[in-house]
């Protein structure tokens, strides 16, 4: 199976959380839309998609940066 691999980029700190999975972009910007972010400082922070994993070929492969505000 493929699955997309994302990271949650602070602009403030200038550093990223940990990698998480996700099937597709929307199922990963609604885990995003959820995380426990205080409105007040949700635009420090970004949802950032680095690239993709193949759970059979045990493979990761990289992207071109995609940026999810």
């Amino acid at each position: 199976m493929l699955f997309s691999l994302y990271t949650v980029y602070d602009k403030v700190a200038k550093e990223s959380g940990p990698i998480f999975q996700a099937h597709n972009d929307q199922v990963a910007m609604r885990s995003f839309s959820q995380m426990p972010i205080d409105e007040k400082v949700k635009g420090d922070f970004e949802l950032i998609k680095l690239g993709e994993y193949d759970t059979e070929k045990v493979q990761v492969t990289p992207c071109e940066l995609v940026t999810f505000e």
